[in-house]
């Protein structure tokens, strides 16, 4: 291919046609600048795929997490559900008798705090990312719930 492009610079030039030896020119560099368009297109397309993976990727360890994070509030509320009644029973306490301040000494005494598992959102966050490509009310989302 650069065998023939020499070859018809060579014979504008020989033949002293230096009109159509401009546009030819003018035709290659048009030529080498769409090449590069495309490239940097290409280059794009690719960069964003590649952004959306790790997106998907992090909302799926996120989903992990929350999911944790359920399992662990749960049996957390069983186990305060539990303390409840039997600190009611302890206290001799009746259903219409119960007092918000009653049931937090009883709770606050056997209560052990449960942290949320930030470690994907952090992870996030550390990136330097500010939204995940294509899910960004979603991410705003998880960032207003973390």
């Amino acid at each position: 291919m650069i065998k023939i492009f020499r070859q018809i610079r060579q014979r504008f030039i020989l033949e002293n046609r230096v009109d159509k030896y401009i546009a030819y020119a003018i035709g290659e560099i048009l030529l080498v600048v769409i090449g590069i368009l495309i490239a940097l297109q290409i280059d794009n397309w690719n960069e964003d795929r590649k952004e959306r993976k790790m997106s998907v990727a992090f909302l799926k360890e996120i989903h992990k997490d929350l999911q944790t994070d359920t399992l662990e509030f749960n049996n957390a509320m069983r186990q305060l559900e539990s303390l409840i009644r039997r600190n009611m029973v302890v206290l001799g306490v009746k259903k219409h008798e119960v007092y918000s301040d009653t049931i937090w000494l009883a709770i606050h005494s056997g209560y052990h705090h449960k942290n949320m598992n930030l470690r994907t959102f952090q992870k996030i966050q550390n990136s330097g990312r500010t939204a995940l490509l294509g899910y960004e009310d979603l991410y705003n989302d998880i960032s207003l719930y973390y």
